[in-house]
């Protein structure tokens, strides 16, 4: 039994922690004043039947009261379903109770002190539960805790304004608590939209470092099996380096797969450029580089790499290039081949990248004119 209160607390959030320490302050406070303020005037002389009566007054209204406190806004990650009922039924309830009991003291000269105690404990819950959430609540509780300060004194609080204030305390209390709990609950959904982004972003880094991984392999995987099936059907013995290179090919793809996985895929300017060479030499196309990859900066060179990589792969794909050109600046990177037949839209497949390259002020641009095609990424 006594590992339950741990094993409950330990299955909420932190969210759900604060929410929970709050409804038990309020269930706290509430059943604390109750006890204060009743229970002394319990032991003052007055009629029987009317002290029973009180009491189950004061019982409902204090049920009614704690069962409005777990349904707060705020106070609970489900959305408060009985708090527009509670609230008024509450607030009506409270209200009629202090209209009551003023009528018997004022208008019957009945005297109760366990009346006048219950009075006070209703005008608390009201200014500490119903109010904080009416418009206009300061100066509903105001009025109530002036109007009750001359209605209903005990010897313990006895002075008007004394009690008033005390109101208006409790609204501030009951206030606070409420804003503490929308300012912890925006938290929260802030966490979980913070979470949501960085999700998006990885599914994202992962769709688009797979396609740029191995879409470049594929494409020249493709040519290495067709001209290992040309080379079969002509009994050339070559076929089997072919093969091997096929072989390497995927094995190559296999890990940068899983460097992609596990988000540990790191590329460099050098290597694309090197890969790229092999790559378009392989297919039978005619490879230049101008240029030297030292020159592109430390926070661009992920993202030209990527680019160096994602043109070549287009010239694999989309071009029938005889030759192709690779410049490298200080400031930006261009691929050029002489081989595009026809538009590949607007970016093409390097409309990814475009959104990397706006980190750094960066930008694409594909150029086609004359019967040369040109992929160019600048920065400042």
């Amino acid at each position: 039994m006594s590992q339950l209160l741990p094993q409950w607390v330990a299955r909420m959030d932190s969210t759900e922690r604060f929410q929970a320490y709050m409804r038990v302050s309020l269930h706290v406070s509430v059943v604390f004043l109750a006890l204060v303020v009743i229970v002394p005037a319990l032991w003052e002389p007055q009629p029987l039947w009317l002290t029973v009566a009180v009491l189950v007054i004061s019982i409902a209204n204090l049920g009614l009261a704690l069962w409005s406190v777990e349904e707060l806004p705020g106070l609970s990650k489900q959305p408060p379903k009985r708090w527009p009922q509670l609230q008024m039924w509450g607030f009506a309830a409270g209200v009629a109770t202090l209209v009551v009991y003023a009528a018997l003291t004022w208008l019957l000269d009945v005297e109760s002190p366990v009346m006048l105690a219950s009075g006070l404990v209703t005008l608390f819950c009201l200014s500490m539960i119903y109010t904080p959430t009416l418009p206009h609540g300061l100066w509903i509780t105001l009025a109530l805790g002036v109007a009750s300060g001359y209605l209903f004194q005990l010897p313990v609080i006895a002075v008007p304004l004394a009690i008033a204030g005390f109101t208006v305390v409790l609204w501030a209390a009951g206030k606070v608590t409420l804003w503490s709990a929308q300012v912890v609950n925006e938290l929260d959904r802030s966490r979980d939209l913070e979470s949501q982004v960085r999700v998006n972003q990885e599914r994202l880094r992962f769709a688009q470092e797979l396609h740029d991984s191995l879409g470049q392999h594929l494409a020249a995987m493709s040519l290495k099996t067709q001209l290992a099936l040309s080379l079969y059907n002509r009994g050339d013995e070559q076929v089997e380096e072919e093969l091997r290179d096929l072989e390497g090919l995927i094995r190559l793809t296999r890990k940068d797969l899983n460097q992609v996985v596990s988000g540990y895929r790191e590329v460099s300017v050098e290597d694309e450029i090197v890969s790229a060479g092999k790559v378009l030499s392989t297919a039978g196309i005619a490879v230049r580089v101008d240029g030297d990859a030292e020159q592109v900066p430390a926070h661009v060179r992920e993202t030209v790499a990527w680019f160096i990589r994602e043109s070549a792969t287009n010239v694999l794909k989309h071009s029938q290039a005889t030759w192709t050109e690779i410049s490298v600046e200080p400031t930006e990177v261009e691929v050029v081949n002489d081989g595009v037949q026809g538009s590949i839209g607007k970016l093409g497949g390097t409309r990814p990248l475009q959104q990397r390259a706006l980190e750094f002020d960066g930008s694409i641009e594909l150029r086609n004119r004359d019967g040369q095609f040109a992929a160019i990424m600048t920065w400042k």
